[in-house]
């Protein structure tokens, strides 16, 4: 299940890259831990970019739902001339009930 978060949380990322910064490379970062995964990614703003704005589907509220379902924490935040996207998410032996 925690695999599939982040898959479809990567998914989602470079859908919107494609979608809002066309042609930008998007970097992902997967790091592993004894607790927990964590996806970074990083897309930089388009020339003339403004806010991120509602697409057609579940968007990143979509994603932040789908990696809570797992225990997990989701968020976004313009850093550094780039839109950043974070999910982690817990190992299965380190949820605790």
């Amino acid at each position: 299940d925690a695999a599939g978060a982040l898959r479809g949380a990567a998914q989602e990322v470079l859908s919107n890259a494609r979608r809002h910064a066309p042609g930008s490379a998007t970097v992902l970062d997967l790091a592993w831990n004894p607790d927990a995964a964590t996806l970074t990614a990083s897309t930089p703003l388009a020339a003339g970019a403004g806010s991120v704005g509602a697409g057609g589907g579940r968007g990143l509220p979509g994603l932040r739902e789908r990696v809570e379902a797992v225990h997990g924490t989701a968020d976004w935040a313009v850093r550094d001339g780039a839109f950043v996207v974070t999910a982690r998410v817990p190992r299965r032996d380190a949820v605790r009930s």
